[in-house]
């Protein structure tokens, strides 16, 4: 008889093996802000690339984010203009072919969220007309 042992290591992060310092207030802001899945994902890897090294640009390629996130490569270009749309982000080009360098935009005011009129109407329990 052979018996099968599966040991499963539980997550153990220490913050001696790294950690992001980020300010309370972007962190309430960023809480109260809605994201689509992608969004949030791409948004925290940037994070992760600018603030988890002490930076406040970075260079960082799609490929990085595809890689960090799961998603692809297409999608983390599609998410990164939406997120830019929305004042979330900057990006700045290095030159041709040398790629971009991006970073948080703190100013949370400026971010575009859902208009309270929209969230309202996303959240009333009237019924939706669907046209066909």
């Amino acid at each position: 008889m052979i018996i099968l042992i599966r040991v499963t290591m539980m997550a153990n992060p220490q913050t001696e093996e790294g950690y992001v310092k980020i300010a309370n207030e972007l962190i309430d802001a960023i809480a109260r802000t809605h994201f689509s899945g992608r969004e949030t994902r791409v948004f925290i890897a940037i994070i992760r690339k600018t603030y988890g090294f002490n930076k406040t640009w970075d260079r960082i390629s799609y490929s990085q984010l595809t890689k960090m996130t799961g998603i692809l490569k297409q999608n983390v270009h599609n998410t990164i203009k939406k997120l830019i749309r929305r004042n979330m982000i900057n990006r700045e080009s290095l030159g041709k072919y040398k790629g971009y360098r991006m970073r948080i935009n703190k100013n949370y005011k400026k971010w575009d969220n859902l208009k309270e009129d929209n969230r309202n109407r996303l959240l009333s329990s009237e019924p939706i007309t669907v046209l066909e």
